[in-house]
């Protein structure tokens, strides 16, 4: 089997002789955002230092080449007799969600993993998972638990909905109310935690989507 080295060494190549570039790597790989952001995405991927291997990356990868992941795996002779003892990979790459991070970066949509979402994500890429960022929705969902979001906000009356919300880049997740003067108030099944009002003109609040479900769960909220 290759090593990591040269894996790296075999996606350079066929990039090479595709002439596909960096950016298009890492705009295959989830990034977004401009050139910069996703050309360090694809750095991620084709860095030597790190000798494990993110096997979601290599399927998503692989789906960017148009190789088969065994044949960046494997070696061309002397490894196929190795080809059964390895793990089917099977995952349609439609089903893959990004977990987002939660940290204030230049990044804003640094990817930690991908996920496998147990339902057809690949039509609009409609779905991605955060993590709960505090306790303020305790007991319910507890800090850390992992959300898919759905980012059709047309798609639902948000009125009571859990939803995710960025306000100076920290994200919230909360339900949501419009009260009569127009204004939106996010409250929290926490009964410690104190409900928030914005200003519909404050354009530091943004509605990013509704939670749908919970990834240790895969259950509707």
């Amino acid at each position: 089997m290759r090593s990591k080295p040269e894996i790296i060494e075999f996606v350079q190549g066929v990039m090479a002789q595709k002439k596909l570039t960096k950016s298009s790597l890492g705009e295959a790989l989830g990034a977004s955002g401009g050139a910069q952001a996703k050309v360090q995405r694809a750095n991620g991927f084709l860095s030597p230092k790190s000798h494990k291997l993110n096997m979601v990356d290599l399927l998503l990868v692989a789906q960017f080449i148009g190789v088969d992941p065994k044949d960046i795996i494997l070696h061309e002779n002397n490894d196929r007799d190795s080809e059964s003892k390895l793990p089917k990979y099977n995952i349609n790459t439609n089903h893959l969600v990004p977990l987002i991070s939660n940290s204030d970066s230049e990044n804003d949509e640094a990817i930690e993993e991908w996920l496998v979402y147990p339902y057809d994500n690949g039509a609009h890429k409609k779905v991605v998972a955060v993590k709960m960022p505090d306790d303020r929705m305790a007991p319910l969902i507890p800090a850390g638990e992992i959300l898919f979001v759905d980012n059709r906000l047309y798609s639902f009356s948000l009125t009571d909905q859990l939803i995710l919300a960025s306000y100076n880049k920290q994200l919230i997740v909360g339900r949501f109310n419009r009260l009569e003067n127009g204004q939106v108030q996010i409250y929290f099944d926490n009964p410690t935690s104190e409900s928030v009002i914005y200003s519909t003109d404050n354009e530091h609040l943004e509605i990013l989507g509704v939670v749908i479900s919970r990834f240790s769960k895969i259950e509707t909220l």
